[in-house]
């Protein structure tokens, strides 16, 4: 299992990395076909909008598959993507704007009266996933070799090494506090808090080097997936 969502409608949907996408129908997973894509795909995230629309992004683009499960769009470089291959979820913001991660940018796409979307680029050359918005509304990006990005009312921020952060993130996760914590590729964590960020973890061990999760339990202990267990 490579991805996996559970919509507003409680509905499972899973995908396997090269084998497509699969909704849970009773006790049982059926493939959920996508004709719009005719070669063979891989599926990397599956989220949804407020709308109740679902996001599939795969390497082929990004599908759009409105609420009663109908296939109504398939976004790509040709229709204004940054790039074909979706890394990040689409996350919406509070305006109903849509954001999502490619491995040459980040796309944003607002919905026109008339139907469909204008969709705006931006940190060109970046590859960009796992999109987070934090309690404030900032959105969160980490990039691959450019820092973690912050967007703030259309302004956007980026931190590097000279503000005390590893240029190579994976994974980002709001605590039970409201701080975000973003995980590195060389096994460290930071935290942002007082407007600024903070190296309160480094792993040692290279053998579970990599943070690709983080999460937190009820007893405020905070869990890492890593590239290795």
């Amino acid at each position: 299992i490579y991805s996996s969502h559970l919509d507003s409608k409680g509905t499972l949907w899973v995908s396997g990395y090269q084998d497509g996408l699969f909704v849970k129908r009773g006790n049982r997973f059926k493939k959920f076909p996508i004709p719009l894509i005719s070669k063979t795909y891989a599926v990397y995230e599956i989220s949804s909008d407020p709308a109740g629309n679902l996001w599939v992004g795969t390497n082929r683009g990004l599908v759009e598959i409105d609420k009663n499960e109908h296939i109504a769009r398939l976004h790509t470089i040709e229709t204004g993507l940054s790039d074909t291959l979706i890394l990040g979820p689409t996350v919406s913001d509070s305006q109903g704007h849509l954001w999502v991660g490619t491995s040459m940018g980040l796309s944003r796409l607002v919905p026109k009266s008339s139907g469909g979307y204008s969709i705006s680029n931006y940190i060109p050359q970046a590859t960009c996933a796992g999109l987070l918005f934090d309690r404030e509304g900032n959105l969160w990006i980490p990039s691959i070799g450019k820092g973690l990005i912050r967007v703030r009312e259309q302004t956007f921020r980026t931190y590097t090494e000279e503000h005390g952060v590893n240029m190579y993130f994976n994974a980002l996760y709001v605590d039970h506090d409201g701080q975000l914590i973003a995980g590195s590729a060389i096994g460290q964590l930071h935290r942002f808090r007082e407007h600024r960020f903070d190296r309160f973890l480094k792993i040692d061990n290279t053998a579970v080097m990599g943070i690709t999760a983080i999460a937190q339990d009820q007893n405020r202990v905070l869990w890492l997936g890593t590239l290795y267990g």
